[in-house]
């Protein structure tokens, strides 16, 4: 399986998860490694159960809730659904 490609919102840079480390709970802030950037962004990593493949979203912020129940497998465009409490009005604690 392909490694994960996030790209920051911001200024482009990739992160590759070649060891698939990030957890697929639901939205979390990641920050940039780029040293020029590093400034933090939303990553949404989705497990098809349709398909089994992951996609991978981003946003600059922590998206409304209905953002995120419009969202599709970027590989099968199956819907994501994701419990409502992981996306706007988060638990800030578990942020990267």
């Amino acid at each position: 399986m392909p490694a994960l490609t996030i790209k920051c919102p911001f200024c482009g840079n990739p992160h590759s998860d070649e060891f698939e480390c990030l957890d697929p709970a639901g939205a979390q802030f990641f920050r940039c490694e780029n040293p020029k950037c590093s400034r933090s962004f939303v990553v949404l990593i989705h497990e098809c159960t349709a398909c089994v493949e992951d996609s991978v979203f981003v946003w600059k912020e922590m998206p409304q809730s209905a953002v995120v129940e419009k969202l599709v497998c970027q590989h099968c465009a199956e819907p994501v659904s994701q419990p409502t409490e992981q996306t706007h009005g988060e638990d800030t604690s578990h942020r990267i």
